[in-house]
């Protein structure tokens, strides 16, 4: 599938991938930037995710994975009263590892689901090219503004670089729980 559309997250999902993402084309705002304490004890920028994308097909796999969606994007505002809003555009989209993670993440969307019989969902798994790209993106953005809440949850309250640690190790632990609770 080509991508035409840009995809577009708003509100408090936006914030926490400006957050927690690094953008190489602008400077980030301050009421965007995750700053911790280095080990000398000076603040420090950091981020998790080297992009917006990255941010956004992780956060899906773990709303996925979770079984977790949220439906209704959240129109926050920033101090201005613009909608708070992360762009991600239809040529990143387009990029072949891009595009074929994007088809892996429905590819197990589906597949997870309990609809049909399993031979059914193998096969409307690997022909979702019917499926049109709204849609798609759309299902695929609903679990990725569940995984956006969890990933907040982990790294809101990391002062230093121990704290970020320890939470990206609660991270991999949840990962580990719930493809381990899946395959039982």
């Amino acid at each position: 599938m080509t991508y035409s559309l840009d995809l577009r997250i708003t509100g408090k999902h936006a914030a926490i991938i400006k957050k927690y993402s690094g953008d190489k084309t602008k400077a980030p705002s301050d009421e965007f930037k995750f700053v911790v304490k280095d080990t000398q004890g000076k603040d420090k920028i950091i981020t998790i995710f080297s992009t917006y994308f990255q941010c956004f097909e992780v956060s899906a796999m773990l709303g996925i994975v979770m079984g977790e969606k949220i439906e209704v994007a959240d129109n926050s505002t920033d101090e201005t009263g613009k909608i708070i809003t992360a762009t991600i555009l239809s040529s990143m989209l387009n990029q072949k590892s891009s595009r074929q993670n994007l088809e892996r993440i429905y590819a197990h969307l589906i597949l997870d689901r309990n609809e049909g019989t399993i031979d059914s969902r193998i096969r409307n798994a690997f022909s979702f090219d019917s499926v049109d790209e709204k849609t798609q993106l759309n299902e695929i953005t609903s679990y990725s503004r569940a995984g956006l809440e969890f990933i907040d949850s982990l790294f809101k309250d990391c002062q230093s670089y121990e704290d970020v640690c320890n939470s990206l190790i609660a991270l991999a632990d949840k990962i580990n729980d719930l493809l381990t609770s899946k395959s039982d």
